[in-house]
């Protein structure tokens, strides 16, 4: 990975940012025990094959959007069971991107799909541009993370559901194009979507059920994609022939809300926004801004190598000056006057 480059740094004196950049500098020679003590764990060799084929994805997509920084495996730590919750005090679970440390951390799981996939969508974020702002008191903070910006008078953070979005549609082709294809994860991927199919049927067919229950179980059974410990899931659900089909699915209940944040497709609410920018943005150009998959490309390159002028240029010239402003306030998360 490539060193920071302190033209990235933005306010502050010379001798500010040069002072940053030591201190960037030796925070990513911080080692996994340094940062995260007894919660660290050795990887296994099935967990290094996962985290291997996380780190070749991200690299190979990351590179052909312009990324400059690629996803270094020997900054990726596994951390003991919600060990990400210990770390960060109860802010961040199963997985986390250190901009600061140059490194991603993510809990050990019973699942090799979904250890591979928290390091591919945290490793998106390592991997886009970012730059750091010294404000006036002389703190550091974030200023760019990939597409997204904040705001210098403080009203929020354009294309921040962008940024969420663009990362949340290349894991899941990381899911479509790698998991469901790699046999290293193929018995995995054959017991989820039984018990998915599973699940469709039985809310399908229950007579306990009204049909706006049924019709909101099974909006949430077709967004399922991986399942941590689906084995134990698999067992209960279709090989235990001891117990009623309602006490499964009474099971089923508990676990998945347990689990529910590992087991749907991520940033639902953030690609189903963006995508219909996109289908608006494409109409409304009658054309020019090319099909949605290339507008989507626009967004990707801008979120990796930092340089929106292409992406404003585009959208303002298909449409009218100013339209880039709007769409980033948009897709951003900016905040009210009274907040």
């Amino acid at each position: 990975m490539k060193n920071f480059n302190p033209e990235r740094i933005i306010g502050g004196t010379d001798s500010q940012k040069e002072g940053f950049k030591v201190t960037l500098e030796q925070a990513a020679k911080k080692s996994g025990e340094e940062l995260f003590g007894e919660l660290l764990l050795e990887p296994t060799p099935e967990e290094k094959l996962a985290i291997a084929t996380a780190v070749e994805y991200v690299n190979r997509i990351s590179k052909k959007y312009g990324a400059e920084h690629e996803m270094d495996e020997n900054r990726i730590f596994l951390l003991e069971k919600d060990g990400i919750s210990s770390s960060t005090n109860g802010r961040l679970n199963h997985g986390m991107c250190d901009l600061l440390h140059k490194c991603v951390a993510v809990d050990e799981s019973l699942s090799n799909a979904i250890l591979s996939t928290n390091i591919v969508h945290e490793g998106f974020h390592i991997t886009s541009y970012h730059s750091f702002q010294i404000m006036e008191d002389n703190v550091e903070t974030l200023y760019r993370g990939g597409i997204s910006m904040v705001d210098r008078k403080d009203k929020g953070i354009y294309l921040a559901k962008a940024e969420e979005a663009i990362i949340a549609t290349l894991s899941q082709n990381f899911f479509e194009e790698v998991i469901c294809k790699d046999p290293f994860y193929a018995e995995e991927i054959r017991k989820t979507l039984e018990v998915k199919t599973w699940l469709i049927n039985f809310a399908s067919e229950s007579k306990s059920l009204n049909e706006e229950g049924r019709k909101r179980l099974l909006d949430i059974f077709k967004e399922i994609r991986l399942l941590p410990d689906v084995d134990s899931v698999y067992f209960n659900l279709l090989e235990n022939n001891e117990k009623g089909d309602l006490y499964k699915f009474g099971y089923f209940t508990g676990y998945f809300e347990e689990k529910l944040s590992e087991t749907l497709h991520e940033r639902a609410e953030e690609r189903k926004v963006f995508n219909e920018v996109l289908d608006r943005l494409v109409v409304d150009s009658k054309g020019v801004l090319g099909t949605k998959e290339e507008l989507f490309d626009h967004f990707a390159r801008a979120h990796f190598t930092g340089n929106y002028f292409p992406l404003a240029r585009l959208i303002d010239g298909a449409l009218e000056k100013g339209s880039f402003r709007k769409v980033a306030i948009e897709l951003g998360n900016m905040y009210t006057e009274t907040e």
